[in-house]
């Protein structure tokens, strides 16, 4: 949390902080049910892989996505 209230200081006009603060707060909570949805609907040991190959790819995504941000 420290590197995003960084990053909101420095690419951020201060009057929009607020606005672009609560999507991002938005966004993180959406992330966490999806988590928790996708835990409880698939919760079988055996399919267990699944869930990480979710989680792999939902951290690529947003690695790509944070990389064609800071370049763009």
């Amino acid at each position: 949390t420290e590197l995003m209230s960084l990053l909101l200081s420095i690419g951020i006009k201060e009057k929009y902080r607020g606005h672009v603060n609560g999507v991002e707060q938005s966004l993180t909570s959406l992330a966490s049910l999806a988590v928790f949805a996708a835990g409880l609907i698939n919760n079988d040991p055996g399919n267990f892989v699944y869930l990480v190959w979710g989680s792999a790819i939902a951290i690529s995504l947003g690695a790509v996505t944070f990389i064609l941000w800071t370049f763009r």
